[in-house]
């Protein structure tokens, strides 16, 4: 049977799996639903679960930088399900992460996924992580941890919604865009949007569909519905392989004033790694290419 979630290939190994209180998620809603009734859970793993049903995945790193969570704790945790523990994958080892002493990957153990399906953290049909989206989902994060931390840091009401949370539906309830994660900055009429694309890719094969799903979401104004802001979001690329950038920029310009009405900023992976401090700082992609010129945005 091929391995396509975190869970999956953490309890194939026998010796890991005999650590676990919970292997089934049929026992992990019966516990979920004990500690419902008991109101037995404990404060702090509230939060870890919390952080992680909207993160998907996060670094040992990643986790301690926006959650008071001790490796002890952690390690509790697991052992009660709330969280899974997996091994740091070898495609990570050369990107420019923070690091911390045994750094691994955290994701909700069976009794937290059990707890977010209920609380509509999560579809319904989720039963784990996806392997496969481990690389695109880190590099994300790390990009949204920093500036949550900085945030934090200058004591800037923030909001964090992952792509389930965030997603736009329309009267039918058929899904209009899902941002890879939705931050908000500020309070009251200040709060501004940012919805998050991650490419990962390295060619420019969905950005054509992305523009037209955001541009789609603001013209029909569905976004007013389920994002809390009174502006439309500034949708912020992200990128690991910079022809994606071009390939928005040049989308931007052959599409032209009448039919771009969102605003799109972008960097990529390595600018934003090589200069943590000015994480908050953006490039204006439709000032790109509209007229050529290069305009730093500040998201707060």
């Amino acid at each position: 049977m091929p391995i396509h979630n975190l869970h999956l290939s953490e309890t194939a190994n026998l010796k890991r799996a005999s650590k676990l209180s919970i292997t089934s998620y049929e026992q992990a809603v019966q516990k979920h639903h004990d500690y419902q009734r008991t109101n037995r859970y404990p404060d702090n793993a509230v939060q870890v679960m919390n952080i992680l049903a909207t993160a998907g995945v996060l670094t040992t790193a990643q986790l301690q930088s926006i959650a008071t969570a001790a490796p002890r704790t952690l390690r509790d945790y697991q052992r009660s399900a709330f969280v899974l523990s997996a091994a740091y994958p070898p495609k990570l080892q050369n990107k420019p992460l923070k690091s911390a002493k045994r750094n691994r990957l955290w994701t909700l153990g069976l009794v937290g996924i059990a707890r977010a399906v209920d609380l509509q953290q999560a579809a319904k049909t989720f039963r784990g992580y996806p392997y496969k989206k481990t690389v695109h989902d880190i590099l994300l994060n790390e990009i949204v941890v920093e500036l949550l931390s900085q945030a934090a840091a200058e004591a800037v009401p923030h909001t964090w919604y992952g792509t389930y949370e965030g997603r736009v539906r329309d009267g039918k309830n058929n899904v209009l865009v899902e941002p890879d994660a939705l931050l908000l900055f500020g309070q009251d009429d200040q709060k501004k949007g940012f919805a998050i694309e991650y490419h990962n890719e390295d060619d420019r094969r969905r950005v054509g569909d992305k523009i037209d799903r955001y541009e789609g979401v603001q013209r029909s104004a569905h976004w007013r519905r389920f994002w809390d802001v009174a502006e439309m979001p500034t949708v912020v690329v992200a990128v690991t392989h910079p022809i994606v950038l071009e390939g928005y920029i040049d989308t931007i310009a052959e599409r032209g004033h009448a039919e771009i009405r969102c605003q799109y900023v972008g960097k990529s992976f390595g600018r934003f790694a090589e200069n943590r401090a000015e994480a908050t700082v953006w490039t204006n992609l439709n000032k790109i290419a509209f007229e050529n010129k290069r305009e730093p945005v500040r998201l707060f």
